[in-house]
């Protein structure tokens, strides 16, 4: 039993130090603690092992399912709540942003930069080391509002490396980016910090993490790690969509389809948010990275049902889809499902869903592409929420009736949406 013991406990060790070119570039200070973190974690392991050796014997002929392959699963018919917000506010993909170049209305402390992430369409910013970044033309933001980013980290990240922290504040707005760095841990500022860290594909007990920390004058509401077990460093979860929606003093946040936060008194009455910030606050190991993108702030959403009954008409953004695709976006189920409600409620009532594009790309395609979209919905709502097919029918307009100049990212996103029109 001393030789199993040892036996096991060396194998443990060894895979929590499989990865010595990198742990041996970390800080000896930082290197104790996760010799003693491990050893724990050694400790641990051998007593379950010692304990269910029949158990483990079994486990080790069974296919191992990233946490990944479960995220985007039917999570929106039960929890999945979110319903992006409709007015487009903001909207950043930066596509129009060359890469090596920051966005011209974005202010930086420390450097960032737009680049191409291998494995993913467009561009993404690269978040360096201690750097901010801040959309500040985003001012006087309702209490009614969602935010909603891509988020990637490289493979591999370093369990040490800093999580990603996303800040919501209302600061002083003649402070320069340099001086809102400075003061964004500052109890004279009203400051939201939302934390998020990848778990470690070289040591399964280190899952994906993050917390929150409310900072105002009269004192700090902190929490404790919330977990995020679909965000992980290999190739099929280190791209997760972030949600975060903000109904006055209530905060939701979720990671790809998993709500990991809801505080109804979250934030403090007449908080006026009027920045964001992207921030890797303690800075990186290696070539440890994250990049941010298809970044949509958005206005609250509008009663359905009132819009429904009162002006036969309901038009949305919150229904996206893949880039020039019918494919509807798992983060669109939210809308999906409230629209389904108010149709049951609307018993016998026709509606034709219309889709509408932007005018990127070629008119004809585009005219083919709105058709296809309304169909994905229709067949969405029927197959997914139970609504009767029977009073629903599709067309497209393409690019022909926009309620915006496509003139902008924002512009273009509000015209990219789906109306619901009532014909009987």
């Amino acid at each position: 039993m001393k030789n199993r013991r040892i036996f096991i406990q060396t194998m443990v060790l060894c895979m929590y130090l499989s990865n010595g070119f990198l742990f041996a570039q970390i800080p000896y200070s930082i290197k104790k603690k996760a010799q003693n973190k491990a050893e724990q974690e050694a400790d641990k392991a051998i007593d379950q092992a010692l304990n269910s050796s029949s158990s483990s014997a079994s486990a080790q002929n069974t296919k191992q399912v990233s946490p990944s392959d479960n995220a985007k699963k039917a999570a929106y018919k039960s929890k999945f709540d979110f319903i992006p917000g409709e007015q487009v506010i903001q909207y950043y993909d930066f596509a129009d942003v060359a890469v090596g170049d920051i966005p011209a209305d974005w202010q930086i402390d420390g450097s960032a930069e737009v680049v191409e992430v291998d494995g993913y369409d467009g561009h993404y910013m690269m978040i360096q080391q201690k750097s901010a970044v801040l959309p500040f033309t985003v001012e006087d933001l309702p209490d009614d509002m969602t935010v909603q980013f891509d988020l990637i980290c490289t493979n591999p990240y370093t369990w040490g490396s800093s999580k990603l922290y996303f800040i919501l504040a209302q600061v002083d707005p003649n402070k320069d980016i340099a001086g809102l760095q400075n003061q964004l841990g500052s109890s004279n500022n009203k400051v939201l910090w939302l934390s998020f860290h990848p778990g470690s594909q070289s040591a399964m007990a280190n899952k994906g993490y993050g917390n929150y920390e409310m900072i105002t004058r009269d004192g700090t509401k902190k929490g404790e790690n919330y977990p995020m077990e679909s965000f992980i460093d290999n190739d099929e979860g280190r791209m997760v969509k972030v949600s975060i929606w903000r109904q006055k003093r209530r905060v939701r946040v979720y990671v790809n389809e998993n709500k990991i936060l809801d505080m109804p008194t979250l934030l403090p009455d007449g908080l006026n948010l009027n920045a964001f910030v992207w921030n890797v606050y303690s800075g990186y190991y290696n070539e440890d990275k994250y990049f941010i993108g298809n970044i949509r702030i958005a206005e609250g959403m509008p009663d359905t049902r009132k819009n429904l009954a009162q002006a036969g008409k309901y038009s949305t953004t919150g229904i996206l889809f893949d880039v020039n695709s019918d494919v509807i976006k798992p983060e669109s189920y939210g809308v999906l499902k409230d629209i389904a409600k108010t149709l049951k409620a609307s018993s016998g009532t026709k509606v034709m869903i219309v889709g509408h594009t932007d005018s990127d790309g070629d008119d004809a395609k585009n005219l083919e592409l709105s058709k296809r979209r309304a169909e994905s919905v229709k067949k969405a709502l029927v197959k997914d929420f139970s609504a009767d097919g029977s009073l629903l029918s599709t067309d497209g307009k393409g690019e022909t009736e926009p309620v915006n100049d496509n003139d902008t990212a924002q512009n273009k996103a509000n015209n990219r949406r789906v109306e619901f029109v009532v014909t009987q």
